[in-house]
């Protein structure tokens, strides 16, 4: 089937990226304490983006989770934008000043201050070589990937179990 080929494909650039010695951990910022982890590809530009960092960066879902958010970007603004975040001191008030509330946070680093970016250009790199081309992308434990907003943060990583129910019951 086509999911079972997404899956496998999913899951070979997965090792494929590993193998490169590009780790999560080197291209993501890390948000939250708790054992569930989800990795959450992200970009300023996206509009949904925005709907799953405000579930994620409730203080709940930070104790529940451990999230790696891999920055994105389309634009110049967005590059910008990304920046100030990946440098600053405070990843989560970061995040939420930058693409929730659209103003500069107050953890930014100091003008001129050095900053290695190299993280973000990986991320962006490995999001090629996954083929992400629609955000927000959400991983979870389990490996599968779900583009848009979750009806909420439990039903990622948890596999694509078919409901029983059809529609129209």
């Amino acid at each position: 089937s086509k999911y079972a080929d997404y899956v496998a494909k999913t899951r070979e650039l997965a090792a494929q990226v590993h193998h490169a010695g590009v780790s999560i951990d080197r291209i993501s910022l890390a948000l939250g304490s708790g054992p569930q982890p989800i990795t959450a590809f992200v970009s300023p530009e996206c509009e949904p983006c925005r709907a799953v960092l405000e579930m994620m960066l409730d203080a709940k879902a930070l104790k529940a989770y451990r999230f790696r958010v891999v920055l994105l970007d389309t634009t110049a603004s967005g590059a910008r934008a990304n920046a100030v975040v990946w440098c600053s001191s405070n990843p989560a008030e970061a995040l939420r000043a930058v693409y929730l509330e659209g103003r500069q946070p107050r953890s930014a680093a100091k003008a001129g201050a050095e900053c290695d970016r190299l993280g973000l250009e990986q991320g962006r790199a490995a999001a090629q070589l996954f083929g992400i081309a629609q955000l927000p992308m959400l991983v979870g434990a389990d490996g599968l990937g779900h583009i848009g907003v979750p009806s909420s943060l439990a039903a990622i990583g948890r596999g694509h179990k078919r409901s029983s129910r059809r529609s129209g019951d």
